[in-house]
C-alpha cells in the first residue's frame, strides 16, 4: 500500500463540483508530523492520498485499520433553509459524526460548498436576525465546531483563500489522524512485546502488527523509522532462533519452484503477509520477505553501499544456514540460490548514480560488486563440478571471498542427483549447464565482471585472482594457448616484483607452456619459480619444480634438434661460494664448490668453468675447465673440473660457471674471484731461460727449452714469445740455433727441423718431439728490447690428435752478463797487438771458464779463468803473427753466474726433497717460485765468501701462492730445503756453461777508444718495498777524463715502475770529476719486480752530437740487489697481475 485513503460523504452530489479542485491539490506536501512526547517533529514531504466517495446514509466501516480512512469529509451543499437543517441536515451529520469517532486514527471534517444565492446573502447581510447570523454555515459551525480543533470549513471553489483554508483544516486533521493512529500502534506492539515471554505470545502476529506501523512509517516517508522498526524483528527473529522458540513457522523452506531464482526487491512473489497471519509461512519465506522489504527501503533511500554490506551479511548468514542438516536442502540449490542472490544485488546496485563528491562510496560500493560476482563464480564452481561441466578440484579449491563468506560445500553434498540440477529454475544456470560453451561463456563474463569491479576500486590483486580464474577454467579445457594469454599479463615481468601471490600464477604458467610444448618458454618460468623457492610452502612443490626443469631442459633438443643451447641465468639458483686448485697428474684441475637452491638433485650433463687472465695490453687468456655427468645436489655440491689441454701457471679470475642440462646452458653465479693455477705437472712443459750462446755482443737472445714429459709431440709445434705489454719477440731477423760449444761459429744445420715463421711470429718444430725427452735452442732476438722484463711462452702442439696449449711466464735479461771488447794497435815497427777486454755486466758474480781467441794460433795465449764482480773488468793483450788475419779470429768466452751456481744447487737438491714429501706433482712450479726467491734475496758477497748460499729464510714464501692442500706439505719441504742448501758448497756446483762469441774487430774499422764512465745505480729501500709506495733511486758517475770538457747523456726505463721527474738528462763534469742524480719510482705490481734500466751515453758532445768518442753501456750490474721483492700494501688494496698471452 503506497497511498492514504480519505473517504467523502455527499448526499446531495456536491463534491462533484469540487472534486476537480480538491484533486489537483494532492498529495498533500509539507506536512509536520510531531509524533510522541518523547520524539522530535520530523518533516514529511509528501503524503500521498486516494479519495472514496460515498453517498449512502449508512456509511459501512472497515474493521482493519490499514483499510480504514485517514480522514472523513462530510459535504453539506447551500439548498437548505432553517427547518431542512434543522431537521434532515443537522441529525444526519450529527449521527455521521457519531459513526466516524467510534474508530482511532482516522479524523473528521464537514465542508460546506455554498451555492451563488447564498453567496450572494451573506454578502448583503441578509443572514443576520437580532444580531445573529442564521446562514447554514453558521448552524454548522454552532453544532459541530470544537475549540482546539477545526471541524468545519466553507469552501467557495471560486477563490483561492478558501481552497487554502480547506487544505489546512485537512493537513491539521490528516497530521491529527496520523498522530493518533501512530500512538495507537505503538502502545499495541509495547504491550505484546512486554507479553513476549508469555505462553501463546505468537511472533507472527507480533510482525504482522508491527508491520502495519512500518507501512504508515513508509507511507509518510518516514524510511529510516520503517527500516529500524524491521532491525527490531529481525532482531527479535534471532533472539527465538538462538533460543529454539520457533514454533510459529511451518517448515525450513525453500522447496519450491522458483525459490532459487531471487529478487530481492518482489515481495509479492507470494503471499507472504496472508502466510503470516495465518501462520504458515516457513522461515525462508520470512526471511526472504524481511530481508527484501529491507532492500526496498534502502533502494528507496538511494543507500546502495548500507544495501551491499547487510546483503554479505544476509547471504553468507542465510546460505550456512540452508546448509545444515535437516533442512532437506541440496547443496546444488544452496549454491543456485547464493548465485542469484548475488548477482541480484549485482544489478539493483547498477543503478546507482553518484556524483563526484561521492567517489568514495562509489569505490566502496564497487568492492562490494567484485565481491558479489566472485561469491557468484564461486557458486558456478560447486554447480559445474556437480553437474560434470567442471572436474571436481572445482570445487576443492573454492574458497571463501574476502568480504563475503559463501562457505563452501562438504564432500557428502558435492554428488548431486540429476534431479537437483534439473529443479534449478534460474534461466541463466539452466542455460549453462546445458552445455560447456555456454558454461564457459557465463563463467568467463562473470570473472570479467568482477575483474572490472576490482579495478574500478584498485583491488588490483583480487583482479588478478579473477583473471587466474579464468585462466584454470581454459586449463581444465585443455586451451592451453588462451591460457597462457591470460596468465602472462598477470606474472610480474621483474623477479624482484614477485610476491607470494604470484607464485601459484607462475607455476601454472610454467606448465601450460609446457603443454603448449614450448620448453624454450617454460624453462626461464620455472627458473623464476624455483629461485623463489622460500616462497613456496609445500617441499613437494619444489621439488616437481626441480623435476620440471629436468625435463624441459632435454625437451628442449626434441623441439629444435639443430638448434643452439639455450642459455639461461640461473644465479638466482646456483652460486659458487669457492674455487681452489687441486692435484691433478694428468691435468690441470680446480673444485668449485656449487651451492642449489633446489630441493632435490639434477643431472649436468657438462659443468664448465671459465677461468680468464688479463694481461697489461688489454688481451686474454681464457682456459676452460669441464666436469661431466654430475648431480648437483641440494645445498653444497663439491665439483672438480679438469683441463688436459692446457699447462698455465698463475693466478686466473673465475669468470663463469655453466651447466649443460639437456640442451640448455645454466649460468651460475660466481661469488669468488680469482684462482690459483699451478703446472700441469704430467704435461709437456716449454718454458724459457737465459741464453747459452750468442754470437754478436749485445745483441739480446733467449733460450728456449721444450720437455715433452710423458707426451709424444707431434710435429708442427709453435712457440710464441711475448713481453710484458703483449708484444711479439720474435721479428724479422731472429734467429735459431741449437746450443753449442765455443768453436766460434754458428752451427745453423744443428737447428735444422726448427725454423722462425715470420707470419706467425712463432717458433716452429718440424719434427716430433718424443715422449720424455727435452730440447734446448737459443734464439737471437735482434728487434728486442734489451731491458730485462717478464716473458710469457705460448707453446701451440697436439698430441694424439687433440690440440693443446702449454703457457709459462719467466723473466729472463735478454742482455748477456758478460760484454766482450776486442781492439787491434800497431806499435813501432808495425807489429800488431790485440788486446781482448771483459767486462761484468749483471748484478751477479760471473766465473769465467775461459777467455780465448778461437781458432788456437799457437803463438797467442791469452785464455784466462776466475771471477769476476759486478762492474769488474780484465784485460789481456797479445801479439798478432803476421800471418794471421784479424778477420778470422773470435773472441769466445765460457762462463757461468754466481745465481747459475745457486740454482744449480736448488735443482740438484730440490727433485729428491719434493719426492720425499709427496710434491713431485707440484715440482716444476715450486722450482720457479724458489728459483725466483733465490735471484731476489741471493746475497753475493757474503756467498763467495763463506762458499755457502746466503738468502732470506724460504719459510718467508708466501704459502698462499700455493695450493691450499699442499700447505703443510711445503713447510715441511722448505724446512727440509733449507737445511739441505745451507751445507752445500756452492763452489762445488757445476752449472752449465753459457758461451759468447765476438768477433775480432780488422784495424781499419776500430773504433777510437771510448772514454771510461763508471755508473752505479741502488734503491734507497734494498731488497723490499710495498706497493704503489715511492722510493728513491740513486745513481752515481764517476769519470777518469779531466782533459776536457766530457757530458753525459743518462736515460732511465722502467716497465714495472712509475718513474717521476725526467728520464733524461746531461751532466757536465768539467769542473768536478763525481756527479749524483736521484730518482723518484713507484712500484705498480706485486712480486719480484725487475730493475729499472739505466742507459749512459757520454762523450765530448751532448745528446744526438755527441762525437765518435761516445760508449752506450748497461749500468744494472751496478745495482746493490736485482729484482727487488715488492710486498701487499695494508694501506691500498692489492691488484695481483700476472702478465699472460692473448690467443
Amino acid at each position: 500500500m503506497d497511498h492514504l485513503s480519505f473517504n467523502v460523504h455527499d448526499e446531495n452530489g456536491a463534491w462533484s463540483r469540487i472534486a476537480d479542485g480538491f484533486n489537483a491539490r494532492l498529495p498533500l506536501r509539507n506536512l509536520i508530523w510531531r509524533g510522541g512526547p518523547t520524539q522530535a517533529p520530523r518533516f514529511i514531504e509528501q503524503l500521498n492520498i486516494r479519495v472514496a466517495v460515498n453517498s449512502n446514509d449508512d456509511d459501512s466501516l472497515e474493521n482493519d485499520d490499514d483499510q480504514t480512512p485517514l480522514l472523513h469529509l462530510y459535504i453539506v451543499d447551500s439548498d437548505t433553509d432553517a427547518d431542512t437543517y434543522k431537521g434532515v441536515v443537522r441529525p444526519r451529520a450529527k449521527n455521521w459524526v457519531a459513526k466516524v469517532s467510534q474508530r482511532r486514527g482516522s479524523g473528521w471534517l464537514i465542508v460546506y460548498v455554498p451555492g451563488t444565492a447564498e453567496v450572494q446573502k451573506m454578502a448583503v447581510g441578509q443572514g443576520s436576525f437580532l444580531g445573529k447570523r442564521t446562514t447554514t454555515f453558521d448552524r454548522l459551525r454552532s453544532d459541530f465546531q470544537s475549540r482546539k480543533e477545526t471541524r468545519v470549513v466553507m469552501l467557495r471553489a471560486d477563490q483561492v483563500e478558501s481552497w487554502n483554508a480547506l487544505l489546512l483544516a485537512v493537513r491539521d486533521a490528516a497530521v491529527a489522524a496520523l498522530e493518533d493512529r501512530a500512538t495507537a500502534l505503538g502502545d499495541e506492539i509495547r504491550r505484546m512485546d512486554a507479553n513476549r515471554l508469555l505462553p501463546g505470545w505468537n511472533y507472527c502476529k507480533f510482525f504482522v502488527l508491527k508491520e502495519r506501523l512500518i507501512a504508515l512509517h513508509r507511507l509518510m516517508g518516514l524510511r529510516a523509522e520503517a527500516l529500524a522498526q524491521y532491525d527490531e524483528l529481525e532482531a527479535v527473529f534471532f533472539q527465538l532462533l538462538d533460543s529454539q522458540r520457533l514454533a510459529w513457522f511451518a517448515a525450513f523452506g525453500g522447496g519450491q519452484p522458483a525459490d532459487d531464482f531471487t529478487d530481492l526487491l518482489d515481495t509479492r512473489k507470494k503471499d507472504y503477509r496472508a502466510q503470516m497471519v495465518a501462520n504458515s509461512i516457513t522461515i525462508f519465506d520470512f526471511r526472504m520477505y524481511l530481508f527484501g522489504c529491507q532492500c526496498q527501503l534502502l533502494v528507496a533511500d538511494e543507500l546502495y553501499a548500507e544495501l551491499a554490506a547487510r546483503a554479505q551479511r544476509f547471504i553468507s548468514a542465510f546460505s550456512a544456514a540452508m546448509r545444515k542438516p535437516g533442512t532437506g536442502l541440496s547443496g546444488a540449490f544452496v549454491a543456485a540460490w547464493t548465485y542469484s542472490t548475488c548477482q541480484n544485488v549485482v544489478e539493483i546496485c547498477e543503478g546507482a548514480q553518484w556524483s563526484g563528491a561521492s567517489r568514495d562510496a562509489a569505490v566502496v560500493l564497487a568492492a562490494s560488486k567484485a565481491e558479489f560476482l566472485a561469491a557468484a563464480r564461486q557458486q558456478l564452481d560447486v554447480l559445474g563440478a556437480q553437474s560434470g561441466r567442471l572436474p571436481y578440484e572445482f570445487i576443492c579449491r573454492t574458497g571463501s571471498s574476502p568480504l563475503l563468506n559463501t562457505g563452501s560445500p562438504s564432500s557428502s553434498s558435492a554428488i548431486q542427483t540429476d534431479k537437483a540440477i534439473s529443479a534449478i529454475s534460474n534461466p541463466v544456470l539452466a542455460e549453462a549447464l546445458a552445455s560447456d560453451e555456454r558454461f564457459d561463456q557465463i563463467y568467463m563474463r562473470t570473472c570479467e565482471q568482477a575483474t572490472q569491479y576490482y579495478v574500478e576500486c584498485g583491488r588490483r590483486r583480487f583482479a588478478q585472482q579473477q583473471q587466474a580464474d579464468i585462466a584454470h577454467l581454459l586449463e581444465s579445457r585443455g586451451r592451453w594457448d588462451d591460457a597462457v594469454r591470460v596468465l602472462m599479463p598477470l606474472v610480474p615481468p621483474a623477479s624482484a616484483a614477485l610476491g607470494a601471490m604470484d607464485i601459484p600464477l607462475l607455476a601454472r604458467l610454467a606448465v601450460c607452456e609446457q603443454r603448449r610444448g614450448h620448453p624454450r618458454d617454460c624453462l626461464p618460468l620455472v627458473l623464476r619459480l624455483l629461485t623463489h623457492s622460500h616462497m613456496v610452502s609445500d617441499p613437494d612443490d619444489c621439488r616437481e619444480y626441480a623435476a620440471l626443469l629436468q625435463s624441459q631442459a632435454e625437451a628442449v633438443a626434441l623441439e629444435t634438434p639443430d638448434s643452439r643451447l639455450l642459455d639461461l641465468d640461473a644465479s638466482g639458483l646456483f652460486t659458487i661460494s669457492s674455487a681452489v686448485s687441486v692435484d691433478q697428474p694428468d691435468a690441470l684441475a680446480i673444485s668449485v664448490c656449487i651451492e642449489s637452491a633446489l630441493a632435490s638433485s639434477i643431472r649436468a650433463k657438462r659443468i664448465e668453468a671459465v677461468l680468464v687472465a688479463e694481461s697489461d695490453a688489454g688481451r686474454q687468456l681464457e682456459l676452460l675447465f669441464v666436469a661431466k655427468n654430475v648431480d648437483v645436489g641440494c645445498g653444497q655440491t663439491t665439483v672438480v673440473l679438469c683441463n688436459s689441454n692446457v699447462s698455465c701457471p698463475g693466478q686466473f679470475a673465475l669468470r663463469s660457471v655453466t651447466m649443460s642440462v639437456g640442451h640448455t646452458r645454466l649460468a651460475a653465479r660466481c661469488d669468488c674471484a680469482m684462482v690459483r693455477l699451478g703446472m700441469q705437472a704430467n704435461g709437456a712443459r716449454v718454458f724459457v731461460a737465459g741464453p747459452a750462446s750468442v754470437i754478436t755482443d749485445g745483441c739480446p737472445a733467449v733460450r728456449l727449452c721444450v720437455e715433452s714429459r710423458s707426451c709424444d709431440i707431434e710435429p708442427g709445434m709453435a712457440v710464441r714469445l711475448f713481453d710484458s705489454q703483449g708484444r711479439s719477440l720474435l721479428g724479422l731477423r731472429a734467429i735459431a740455433s741449437r746450443p753449442r760449444h765455443c768453436d766460434g761459429a754458428l752451427d745453423i744445420a744443428d737447428a735444422r727441423g726448427v725454423s722462425i715463421d715470420a707470419a706467425r711470429s712463432a717458433v716452429v718444430f718440424a719434427d716430433a718431439v718424443a715422449c720424455n725427452s727435452s730440447h734446448a735452442l737459443d734464439v737471437i732476438l735482434p728487434d728486442a728490447a734489451q731491458t730485462p722484463g717478464a716473458i710469457t711462452v705460448c707453446a701451440e702442439f697436439s698430441v694424439d690428435g687433440q690440440a693443446r696449449i702449454s703457457v709459462a711466464n719467466g723473466f729472463v735479461d735478454l742482455t748477456p752478463p758478460l760484454r766482450i771488447a776486442t781492439k787491434i794497435g800497431v806499435l813501432r815497427g808495425g807489429r800488431r797487438v790485440l788486446q781482448l777486454r771483459a767486462q761484468c755486466m749483471s748484478s751477479t758474480s760471473v766465473r769465467i771458464q775461459n777467455l780465448a781467441v778461437s781458432p788456437n794460433v799457437a803463438s797467442i795465449d791469452c785464455t784466462w779463468r776466475g771471477f769476476l764482480r759486478p762492474g769488474e773488468c780484465v784485460s789481456r793483450t797479445m801479439e798478432l803473427p803476421p800471418s794471421v788475419d784479424p778477420a778470422d779470429l773470435t773472441a769466445t768466452a765460457s762462463y757461468s753466474t754466481f745465481t747459475d751456481a745457486a740454482l744449480h744447487l736448488l735443482d740438484t737438491r730440490l727433485p729428491p726433497l719434493a719426492t720425499a714429501h709427496g710434491l713431485d706433482l707440484h715440482l716444476s712450479f715450486l722450482r720457479e717460485l724458489l728459483a725466483a726467491h733465490l735471484r731476489t734475496t741471493l746475497d753475493h758477497r757474503r756467498s763467495i765468501c763463506s762458499g755457502r748460499i746466503v738468502c732470506a729464510p724460504l719459510l718467508r714464501l708466501c704459502l698462499a701462492s700455493v695450493l691450499p692442500s699442499a700447505e703443510q706439505l711445503l713447510r715441511r719441504l722448505l724446512e727440509s730445503l733449507a737445511s739441505a742448501l745451507a751445507s752445500a758448497d756452492i763452489s762445488a756446483a757445476e752449472p752449465e756453461q753459457r758461451t759468447i762469441a765476438v768477433p775480432v774487430t780488422p784495424l781499419n774499422e776500430q773504433p777510437k777508444q771510448p772514454q771510461c764512465v763508471s755508473v752505479t745505480a741502488g734503491l734507497s729501500s734494498g731488497k723490499f718495498c710495498h706497493i704503489y709506495e715511492p722510493v728513491q733511486l740513486a745513481i752515481s758517475l764517476e769519470t777518469t777524463e779531466i782533459r776536457r770538457r766530457v757530458t753525459v747523456c743518462l736515460e732511465v726505463r722502467a716497465e714495472d715502475w712509475l718513474v717521476s721527474g725526467p728520464t733524461r738528462c746531461e751532466i757536465d763534469f768539467a769542473h768536478a770529476p763525481k756527479a749524483k742524480l736521484e730518482f723518484t719510482l713507484v712500484p705498480l705490481t706485486v712480486g719480484f719486480l725487475a730493475m729499472p734500466g739505466v742507459a749512459c751515453l757520454a762523450g765530448a758532445g751532448t745528446g744526438a752530437d755527441a762525437d765518435d768518442e761516445c760508449i752506450r753501456m748497461q749500468t744494472n750490474v751496478g745495482f746493490k740487489h736485482s729484482m727487488p721483492c715488492v710486498l701487499p700494501n695494508p694501506k691500498v688494496p692489492t691488484v695481483y697481475t700476472v702478465p699472460v698471452l692473448v690467443l
